[in-house]
């Protein structure tokens, strides 16, 4: 995996969210749906052409390549302000993003600092599935599918 591709679906994530958030209006709940649903896609997308790591070597960039995407896809979230009705669970649903978006870059700093890739691997593996499984919840009781199937 070329990190040529990885900055291109960066990029795309940028370019589907560019203009979200800006001003002060509130989207309403169509908005919002197509708004997310869209940044999601172009995340998944490029997530998917991230390479699962098959050696030792590999997990720090597989790390850092996917707290890269995960990182945009928050602060393009972020800049949205859903409808009221939904602030709490839009924005507990952004924080869980956000939080698997800093597992996943604190495991690529513990590699730098010396850490086991395996068990490194093992304990981002571990923190982001409980955190996974709480996101896919919230994003479905706000029925956004492409947030919940990321």
């Amino acid at each position: 995996m070329t990190y040529r591709r990885i900055a291109l679906g960066i990029a795309a994530i940028m370019l589907a969210t560019a203009g979200m958030g800006c001003g002060s209006n509130t989207l309403d709940s169509g908005e919002l749906h197509d708004k997310v649903s869209g940044a999601c896609d172009v995340a998944h997308k490029a997530l998917t052409l991230v390479a699962d790591p098959s050696g030792a070597d590999q997990v720090r960039p597989f790390l850092n390549q996917s707290s890269a995407i995960s990182n945009q896809l928050t602060r393009s979230l972020k800049a949205l302000k859903p409808p009221s009705d939904t602030q709490a669970s839009y924005g507990l649903a952004v924080q869980l993003v956000g939080e698997q978006a800093a597992i996943l870059s604190k495991g690529a700093k513990d590699l730098t600092l010396g850490g086991d890739p395996v068990i490194v691997m093992r304990s981002v593996a571990d923190q982001t599935t409980e955190i996974a499984q709480r996101e896919r919840v919230t994003w479905e009781s706000l029925g956004i599918d492409a947030c919940a199937n990321r």
